[in-house]
């Protein structure tokens, strides 16, 4: 029994220790290469809101967040190239602008663990 004690603050510490390294906040310059590419889209404009989760070290290629163009909040992915480390280039892939398209979009990013 006093060894099961001692291994469980172990193992909770391990845990807690190892979440951060699964995903990182975006940089600044990251934001604005993904807001000017949805921007692009003509599906948003320049006073449209953000939120932006976390980026998932295991699909680094695929991000997941939301928009508000002004219309109501919006679920988008884009498609990450990333060149030497830092973000060459997002491709916005889904916007989920009707309910049927924002609820596809939402589902394929939970499938790979976004935060939505």
């Amino acid at each position: 029994m006093t060894g099961a004690v001692r291994i469980a603050p172990v193992v909770a510490l391990c845990v807690v220790l190892a979440s951060p390294a699964e995903a990182r906040d975006l940089t600044d310059a990251e934001k604005i290469m993904i807001a000017d590419a949805v921007r692009e889209t003509k599906q948003a404009p320049l006073s449209a809101r953000y939120e932006w989760p976390p980026l998932a070290r295991e699909y680094q290629d695929k991000y997941c967040a939301w928009i508000d163009p002004g219309t109501g909040r919006v679920p988008f992915q884009a498609l990450l190239v990333w060149h030497e480390g830092q973000l060459a280039f997002p491709i916005i892939v889904v916007m989920g602008g009707r309910e049927a398209s924002a609820k596809a979009v939402a589902s394929m990013c939970k499938q790979m663990g976004a935060p939505l």
